[in-house]
């Protein structure tokens, strides 16, 4: 996994080339050490889940994470978020 959203290959290829249209094959892993090739590559992703596939905050969280038990994940996140006063919860709400 590379980066700031931790981008394993083949998510960064299928991210690069299915879901920003690059053509197939021209996927490099070292593409996701860019900084805000990355970033924008994990927004897509996400973006992927939520309004292609539909997927709760939840559901989401679990394909990001690649587990289906993301209870402990999903309350690192409520700790980091909950400084700002903001919860997964409420967030769900909203998603």
């Amino acid at each position: 996994a590379r980066g700031y959203g931790q981008l394993l290959a083949g998510t960064g290829k299928f991210v690069y080339e299915n879901l920003q249209g690059h053509a197939k094959g021209s996927y490099n892993h070292s593409y996701a050490y860019n900084g805000d090739m990355n970033i924008v590559m994990m927004i897509d992703l996400l973006d992927y889940f939520k309004n292609d596939k539909d997927y709760s905050l939840h559901k989401t969280i679990q394909s990001y994470r690649g587990l289906q038990d993301v209870a402990c994940y999903e309350r690192t996140i409520n700790s980091y978020i909950s400084k700002s006063g903001n919860s997964l919860d409420a967030i769900a709400v909203k998603w």
